[in-house]
């Protein structure tokens, strides 16, 4: 199992979804007091605390879904494979995925294969938004959470495939779900119309110290990984 030591990608997930609030705002700033008003139509002109708990615990629960699916597929390769070279294909994916995190952490905006693939798979979920106003509370709230957590948001689809490097459901899940955490106080926020718009905009200033730093560390394990896997299937 060594060729799947690609670092502790949870330490990762949960660093970038602290410091991601500026780009859940731009990504998330309609759309989160909407779905809360869209889960509670008993309460059209208000964004109540405890649906926003609930639809955040939705989109929580779906990262992590999402991410166990991936980190079981990584598995099933490995079933398939050499363990060690399904180990070092795995790491070359991860690779690619912190190479297309970095661009997109250093550029402040989205990769165009990540933005891709979240479009494909919004664009099919999206209809089912339509039905939340039909299943009692907290049921509404709970699915559009984890509608909400399929969002075509780059940061998460690169969350996403780094999940492969698991190769374990609940590592993946893990992943995942440390990434869904980071967000949670400013999203939760957010929902409920409480969002510190003074501390989000300072993350999403283009010049911000944060950003680069970040987007160089994200750069190195990036190049680390696809070193290591490279070298190892030529050997």
């Amino acid at each position: 199992m060594s060729a799947l030591n690609c670092g502790p990608l949870w330490l990762l997930a949960i660093v970038m979804g602290v410091t991601a609030s500026g780009h859940c705002l731009g990504m998330c700033g309609s759309l989160a007091p909407a779905l809360a008003r869209l889960t509670s139509p008993e309460q059209p002109n208000q964004r109540p605390r405890l649906t926003s708990v609930w639809l955040n615990l939705g989109r929580l629960c779906g990262y992590m879904l999402w991410g166990m699916a991936l980190g079981a597929s990584a598995h099933g390769l490995i079933g398939i494979l050499p363990l060690m070279i399904a180990g070092y294909l795995v790491r070359i994916a991860v690779g690619v995925a912190l190479l297309l995190l970095a661009v997109r952490v250093y550029r402040g905006r989205e990769d165009r294969l990540s933005a891709w693939l979240g479009r494909g798979v919004w664009n099919r979920v999206k209809p089912a938004l339509g039905l939340l106003q039909q299943l009692p509370p907290p049921c509404g709230a709970l699915a559009g959470g984890i509608i909400w957590s399929l969002l075509p948001c780059g940061m998460v689809y690169s969350m996403l495939l780094m999940a492969v490097a698991s190769a374990s459901p609940w590592q993946g899940a893990l992943v995942l779900g440390c990434f869904g955490l980071g967000t949670l106080p400013t999203m939760v926020a957010l929902t409920v119309g409480l969002a510190p718009l003074s501390a989000v905009r300072a993350l999403q200033a283009p010049h911000n110290w944060l950003r680069p730093v970040l987007a160089g560390v994200v750069l190195l394990w990036a190049g680390w990984n696809l070193h290591d896997g490279i070298a190892g299937l030529i050997q």
